[in-house]
């Protein structure tokens, strides 16, 4: 009598291997993150356009981070935020796709580099998304540049590979950074909640509820760096993310959700990777 061994299931290990070994992959996905992330681009764009204001005023005391770094002059500023919204709205209609990213992402980490108080670090992830969004050849489809060439719509498999491991990276290091005795006690969460929200509750549930918002946040952090892996598991880790950060937005103040929603937005933009067209 012959056994016939049981097929193994497709994993998160044969996801990685196949991607990896692949040349390339279908280009629409990464175009459609492509056209969101570059909307968010524009939109970080009108955020740096207050915090370089400020940096600029005489009263303000400069911080370089990188003292070598050429200092843009105050009459500059203008200049180089209308460069990056340009930059940045090319990057979305997919118009030479690959320069202006290189571009967007230059003076992104230009203005990241300035000045401490102009590092961020939801900033500095964003362009790196826009570098390898560039790698992956996200131009291919859904764009300007598409259009003109005509060509089959791929894109690099192993840069597709790059941008879910970013999307993993900043999760766990996220999660992780989080385990300690500080975040756990919650008093980093009520420090960054809004003061309405809080007073709104009964005295005897805000530590609780400081409490569970801390550690959750933990934890669908931390199952978010494994989950959207899985083909099983992908659609539960998108809707668990979702409300991750629309969560995290809503807790906060009106003044400081900005940055914070421009954020979810690129990483709502870089699920999409996961998913095969």
């Amino acid at each position: 009598m012959s056994v016939t061994a049981a097929r193994p299931r497709p994993g998160v290990t044969t996801a990685i291997a196949r991607l990896l070994t692949a040349e390339t992959v279908d280009a629409r996905p990464v175009a459609l993150t492509r056209i969101v992330i570059g909307l968010a681009a524009l939109a970080r764009a009108v955020v740096a356009h207050g915090i370089l204001t400020r940096l600029f005023l005489p009263t303000t005391i400069r911080l370089p981070y990188v003292r070598w770094l050429p200092v843009l002059p105050a009459a500059g500023v203008p200049w180089l935020l209308a460069l990056w919204g340009v930059a940045a709205l090319l990057f979305a209609l997919g118009c030479w796709t690959r320069t202006v990213g290189v571009t967007l992402a230059a003076t992104m980490l230009y203005i990241l580099l300035l000045d401490e108080q102009t590092y961020s670090n939801h900033l500095y992830l964003l362009a790196l998304v826009v570098l390898l969004l560039v790698l992956a050849n996200a131009g291919a489809a859904y764009g300007i540049d598409a259009r003109r060439r005509r060509t089959r719509a791929v894109a690099d498999a192993w840069a597709v590979w790059l941008l879910r491991t970013q999307v993993s990276a900043t999760y766990a290091f996220g999660g992780l950074t989080k385990i300690n005795a500080i975040y756990l006690s919650g008093a980093t969460m009520a420090a960054y909640m809004s003061r309405d929200l809080l007073a709104s509750l009964p005295e005897s549930s805000r530590l609780p509820f400081v409490l569970a918002c801390s550690w959750g946040a933990i934890a669908v952090e931390l199952v978010l760096a494994v989950a959207l892996w899985s083909r099983r598991w992908r659609r539960a880790a998108v809707v668990a993310g979702v409300a991750l950060h629309v969560g995290m937005v809503a807790l906060l103040p009106p003044g400081v959700r900005s940055q914070l929603a421009i954020f979810a937005v690129e990483m709502f933009a870089l699920y999409v990777v996961f998913f095969e067209a």
